[in-house]
């Protein structure tokens, strides 16, 4: 008895196991859809900050953001440790709205500082941008910003939005 349940169940592990191959085989597959994408963004938005830089000045912004990974990295992964540590002061028995604030208020500070990391290489960029530049990237999203809560930015078709970039009020 103990058998045929340890045979049948490598027949169905088998089974399964060649389903998913298969599976997997259809999902690498080209597309089928031949539809160009709807593109929301104006070009500037698309391309982001390199799609306003020159040559050279994109190699020098590129080469200032690499030296900042490593540190970004970092901050990325204390950031996430002081969230949880947000939400589990939120969670316990006894609310401390003290201590709430006072690990989102650490939370905070390593947000501010991955924006400076994040924006500092601007200020690197050699030569230096253009006042038309400067103009032009005012209205693209900045680094670790969310492009759909940008003032002006335009939504997909068919969806309202707010100025802040959220659904109307209803």
């Amino acid at each position: 008895m103990q058998r045929k349940i340890l045979i049948s169940s490598l027949a169905v592990g088998c089974l399964l196991a060649a389903r998913s191959t298969l599976w997997a085989q259809d999902t690498n597959a080209p597309s089928t859809n031949t539809q160009p994408r709807i593109q929301t963004l104006p070009p500037a938005r698309q391309q982001g900050i390199l799609g306003i830089l020159s040559d050279e000045q994109r190699s020098s912004y590129q080469g200032a953001t690499t030296a900042q990974r490593a540190k970004l990295i970092e901050l990325q992964s204390k950031l996430q440790v002081a969230q949880r540590e947000t939400f589990e002061a939120a969670l316990s028995p006894q609310y401390d709205e003290n201590l709430v604030r006072q690990k989102a208020a650490a939370a905070g500070q390593i947000f501010a500082d991955m924006l400076v990391l994040r924006t500092k290489p601007l200020s690197e960029i050699k030569p230096p941008l253009s006042v038309e530049q400067i103009e032009k990237l005012k209205t693209v999203p900045s680094p670790g910003m969310n492009p759909r809560v940008l003032p002006g930015a335009t939504s997909p078709a068919g969806t309202n939005r707010d100025e802040n970039g959220l659904p109307p009020k209803q």
